[in-house]
């Protein structure tokens, strides 16, 4: 039942690129966090 969603292979390809578009923008996040608080801290 699980096995298209925990394979990747849910809802084609503009679902892909959803999850790809909102990694990348938790990635932006978290860096931007990490490096403000470097620079806050540091």
């Amino acid at each position: 039942m699980s096995q298209p969603l925990h394979f990747g292979d849910y809802g084609g390809m503009p679902m892909k690129i959803l999850w790809a578009t909102l990694d990348v923008l938790t990635i932006i996040v978290l860096g931007s966090g990490v490096y403000l608080w470097a620079v806050r801290c540091g």
